[in-house]
């Protein structure tokens, strides 16, 4: 647990590596476009790129958690919310970085593909943030623990090590 003057930050979720951030696009702009073969290819395409990429235009990409790739795109469009995010790739604005929580249900019904399923955005943490008290309100205890046993329940974490 990190801890500042002001907020307390607790490890709550691993996100398996395997459900991590992965590649999509709408079936007609592969078709338009072509289907990338290796992530430099990339370069080539219009992407839809989350702000938080913290690089820009530049992010790594992983395989297998062994190799890994420094990748850069072009970014058709860039927002700082998932959702429109996700709801751009399969309108075929580009290939877009998403997590599988989010296009789980759109690759399922074939409104997106996988491009380059072997290679993923490395592992990210999820964190609680809350207010540094010497005693943590047990509401806020309740939320933190809840919140972790609903997300275990989604099926795309490796581990919980939730609470205050």
């Amino acid at each position: 647990m990190t801890q500042s003057a002001m907020f307390m930050l607790s490890p709550t979720m691993n996100i398996r590596p395997s459900m991590c951030c992965s590649s999509t696009a709408a079936p007609d702009y592969l078709r338009a476009r072509g289907r990338p073969r290796h992530p430099l290819d990339l370069a080539s395409h219009d992407y839809v790129l989350h702000a938080m990429v913290t690089d820009g235009e530049r992010f790594l990409l992983t395989k297998n958690g062994v190799e890994s790739i420094e990748v850069t795109v072009k970014p058709a469009i860039r927002s700082d919310n998932s959702v429109f995010t996700r709801e751009a790739i399969p309108a075929g604005v580009g290939i877009g970085l998403v997590h599988e929580l989010l296009h789980k249900p759109l690759v399922s019904s074939g409104a997106l593909e996988h491009v380059l399923p072997e290679w993923r955005y490395p592992p990210q943490e999820l964190h609680a943030v809350y207010p540094s008290y010497r005693h943590i309100p047990h509401k806020v205890r309740v939320f933190v623990e809840g919140l972790a046993r609903y997300l275990c329940g989604l099926d795309v974490f490796a581990s919980s090590t939730a609470g205050p």
